[in-house]
């Protein structure tokens, strides 16, 4: 391996350490909100939020559950779908700008690689201290 792709790859390395601090809000800004977010909701998250917009509905019709009166529980559940929605989309643009989706050379290992979920739903920086 020659000096430039040492450098290369430390620069990428870089980058991808920067942003774990970014995804770390992200995800404690959406399990504050009440998703449950894995690996596969974050992956869904900076694509096309199907398996978020799933939860959400659910979300909805679980809040909205508890009002007897129809009218009123359909009017609550629109709104705090649409409260969910807003969630999911500006944390679905902030995922993508902290991945750099918008430039030429996004994120090349993505979530995965920038690191893992812990048990306790926390984003933990790297790979020293994951366990097989």
């Amino acid at each position: 391996m020659n000096e430039i792709k040492k450098e290369g790859l430390k620069r990428v390395l870089k980058r991808h350490e920067d942003n774990v601090d970014n995804i770390q809000a992200i995800v404690s800004r959406m399990t504050e909100t009440g998703f449950t977010i894995s690996t596969k909701e974050l992956d869904d998250l900076a694509g096309v939020c199907a398996l978020l917009t799933k939860q959400a509905e659910e979300m909805a019709k679980k809040d909205a559950s508890r009002i007897k009166i129809a009218f009123k529980r359909e009017e609550d559940y629109k709104e705090t779908l649409e409260r969910l929605q807003t969630c999911i989309s500006e944390n679905a643009h902030e995922l993508r700008k902290a991945l750099l989706y918008h430039t030429a050379k996004p994120l090349v290992w993505g979530i995965e690689r920038s690191g893992f979920f812990n048990g306790r739903e926390k984003w933990a920086k790297g790979f020293e201290n994951q366990r097989v």
